[in-house]
């Protein structure tokens, strides 16, 4: 039932204003090939480590510009959202992005080798990304950040390659704002090396921030494992398991309570939830026949949860057209349009 509400909703006018930062990347994919065939799986590829090989075949296969924020306004332009980008965009293939950018400096150059289902992705941060201070998006922002707070939506993302996204949202606070505040939509990225002390600093921020905006925490399987590790230690308590869908609303949970914000969503392949404070939601996803990519999926049901979350959708139809984004995306390596969610027959 909730499928069959997406043709309404993405019906509605006018289309939400969605700003994304702050950064950006030139994305190398490649396969790669030992002696024994194509390797299809990160399985496969610790096999052969095993086995004491050290030289592989790699085939180039494409050269596309990406990064969170990229893909995220990609995503939002695509459903027809007018989308706002500012990131690290100094390079020529992002000339031809369809919407309004504002470049703050050179990409990351990340290569990505994709191993069937999924992939190791290898990143180099530019001295721009590495030197990015709260002030450079102000002054990329006109010299202050009223475009994020007159926009229905913002989402951003990469805290541990920005550590200063922890200064944007603390300004952002401290600037006040009001009840009927946008969407503000944070996909934290890789939080391997973040310490549970930053991601406690995450959640002041958020919370205060939560008091002008309606803040939305959106993570994956690894992403969420982490947040709830670092809740169970702030704490000196032990928290539901993740072993399983069924416990994941308990997780989901007491990591909103604990960060004091409006909502945490997890999106994984079997569903979406939404952890909110009017109740928990979860939408089964759509089944996936062949996996092209999954790079970058995360990317697009964060984009697509903005879209509905700044259109003023109920969490249902939120979270279906967010599971949408990401399944067509791992399935066809392309960004779904309106035109093809209108198009398809949703059972």
């Amino acid at each position: 039932m909730a499928y069959a509400e997406l043709h309404a909703k993405l019906s509605e006018r006018p289309p939400p204003t969605i700003l994304t930062f702050p950064d950006g990347s030139i994305d190398s994919y490649s396969r790669s090939r030992s002696e024994r065939g194509r390797l299809d799986s990160i399985r496969e590829l610790s096999r052969e480590l095993a086995r004491g090989k050290r030289s592989f075949h790699l085939e180039p296969e494409s050269r596309e510009k990406g990064g969170q924020a990229v893909n995220m306004a990609t995503q939002v332009h695509a459903l027809g959202g007018r989308a706002e980008l500012y990131g690290h965009l100094d390079d020529p293939l992002f000339e031809d992005l369809p919407f309004r950018t504002v470049s703050m400096g050179d990409p990351a150059a990340v290569s990505v080798l994709e191993l069937g289902d999924d992939g190791l992705l290898f990143a180099t941060e530019s001295d721009d990304i590495r030197d990015w201070t709260a002030d450079e998006l102000r002054t990329a922002m006109g010299g202050d950040f009223a475009p994020i707070r007159d926009a229905d939506g913002a989402c951003c993302g990469n805290i541990a390659s920005f550590p200063a996204l922890l200064d944007v949202m603390r300004s952002l606070a401290g600037d006040g704002g009001s009840e009927e505040g946008g969407a503000f939509v944070l996909d934290p990225g890789d939080l391997t090396d973040v310490t549970s002390g930053t991601i406690a600093d995450y959640f002041s921020a958020l919370s205060d921030l939560d008091d002008g905006f309606k803040v939305v925490l959106s993570v994956n399987d690894v992403e969420l494992a982490r947040l709830r590790d670092a809740v169970e230690e702030l704490d000196g308590t032990d928290g539901a398991k993740t072993n399983g869908d069924e416990s994941k609303p308990g997780s989901l949970e007491r990591i909103r309570d604990e960060a004091g914000i409006s909502a945490v969503v997890f999106h994984g392949k079997e569903r979406a939830i939404a952890a909110t404070r009017e109740g928990t939601y979860s939408v089964p996803n759509l089944t996936v026949s062949t996996v092209e990519r999954t790079t970058g999926a995360g990317d697009r049901f964060s984009g697509g949860l903005t879209f509905g979350r700044a259109s003023g959708w109920d969490w249902k139809p939120t979270l279906t057209l967010a599971n949408v984004c990401t399944s067509r995306y791992v399935e066809t390596a392309t960004t779904v349009d309106t035109e093809t969610v209108l198009s398809e027959e949703w059972k």
